[in-house]
């Protein structure tokens, strides 16, 4: 660990791997999600991610993670993101067997956050589009292929959540340990999401409330009133420094004002 490069390589090389051997025609059993070993080199790596990017605002300009570095690690954690994704489109009823575990999801979430707090808007412009792209609809009807679709959507909406919850923890939430440098970015980012009509803050936020509302109509229980809870308390960290009529002002014909 003497060299962040090198041992930013070596987690790479082994998220790629990992990736690569997720097998999305079988039926789960081998799979990378459920394999108890690979889960912990995911979680080892991911969270090599964190605590790299975390020190690059106390690091010298020479150990710092630099910009085509942290690229590397975005794609890496978005592709795996993908192929799980992809794995649970194809699986079998039994899919919720093959969802990852929280701990995993939280730490892609606070990757994709943490580069996002470095990158946007001058070396990642799409970010929130990006990020938002992983609210897909949800295909509640029928059994088997169709719930492993609704599962597939849901990892996605739940990352995107856990993501909202990391970009409030690592860029709005006060911290007296943070850099001047890491203030500035953050206020920055801050300024960015706020500013033009407060665009980024009116689709995030609406993207939750949908889900809200989705969920809510299915009446699906268990990791769908989970998903539910995780998202009103994101919600609640927002509206502790956004204006109010940001939400209460969103599509003023939406159906989502009663979700308050």
């Amino acid at each position: 660990r003497s060299d962040p490069q090198q041992w930013i390589s070596l987690c790479l090389e082994l998220l790629q791997g990992i990736t690569c051997s997720i097998n999305t025609s079988d039926n789960g059993s081998s799979s990378a999600v459920t394999n108890g070993s690979r889960v912990h080199v995911v979680f080892y790596v991911l969270n090599s991610f964190q605590k790299c990017l975390r020190s690059g605002w106390s690091a010298t300009k020479s150990s710092a993670i630099d910009m085509n570095v942290r690229l590397k690690i975005r794609a890496a954690v978005w592709s795996y993101l993908q192929h799980l994704h992809q794995q649970l489109l194809v699986a079998a009823a039994s899919s919720t067997d093959l969802m990852p575990p929280a701990f995993i999801r939280t730490k892609i979430a606070v990757v994709l956050a943490q580069c996002l707090q470095y990158d946007f808007p001058h070396h990642w412009s799409s970010a929130f589009d990006d990020i938002l792209s992983l609210i897909v609809s949800i295909n509640s009807s029928g059994n088997g292929a169709a719930n492993s679709r609704s599962m597939a959507h849901w990892l996605l909406e739940d990352v995107f959540v856990r993501t909202c919850e990391a970009i409030s923890e690592e860029i709005v939430v006060f911290r007296v340990d943070r850099s001047k440098e890491e203030v500035k970015r953050n206020n920055e980012v801050k300024d960015r999401m706020k500013g033009g009509g407060a665009v980024v803050l009116k689709k995030l936020t609406q993207a939750m409330l949908g889900i809200i509302e989705a969920r809510r109509n299915l009446r699906s229980g268990g990791t769908g009133d989970e998903l539910c809870v995780l998202t009103l308390s994101t919600l609640k960290r927002y509206l502790g420094w956004m204006d109010w009529a940001i939400i209460t002002g969103i599509d003023d014909d939406s159906s989502n004002h009663h979700v308050l």
